[in-house]
């Protein structure tokens, strides 16, 4: 961002915090390493590659680092991923919460408090899957010309 690259940078940062919030609500926090350390890699060597470029005399263009189109045109790895990663989370969220002998009212609280994201997670996952089942199989019903 310091060099005029505002939507590089500006995208770059969401992805970097945008992670540890998501993963952090979705209680799946040891996913965190996997998902920032590339992060912080690919900022720090675009950014070297970028001064690089402009030290040369290049035109650097503000561009996206990366584009969205991956994700809309893959949504089924999407709503793959959302199950299981919401599942994980799922399972994060009950696992330390209830113990054998000692189930308090507050337990039960904050264990239904941290699984609300990831529910959250597995059923957008299951309708998007459901969804794309459904307009795959009306295209495959469909009459031909």
């Amino acid at each position: 961002m310091q060099m005029g690259l505002f939507k590089r940078g500006m995208q770059l940062m969401l992805t970097f915090i945008g992670g540890i919030v998501l993963i952090s609500y979705a209680n799946i926090e040891s996913f965190i390493p996997l998902a920032i350390i590339p992060t912080w890699f690919f900022s720090f060597f675009d950014a070297y590659n970028a001064r690089k470029k402009m030290l040369a005399g290049e035109v650097v263009e503000d561009i996206e680092a990366y584009n969205y189109q991956f994700i809309i045109e893959n949504k089924k790895i999407l709503g793959v991923a959302l199950v299981v990663f919401g599942f994980i989370g799922f399972m994060n969220a009950i696992d330390n919460t209830f113990h054998l002998f000692n189930l308090r009212f507050d337990d039960f609280y904050w264990a239904i408090k941290r699984a609300i994201i990831p529910v959250v997670f597995v059923i957008s996952g299951l309708l998007l899957l459901s969804k794309l089942k459904k307009a795959e199989k009306e295209v495959n019903n469909t009459p031909e010309n």
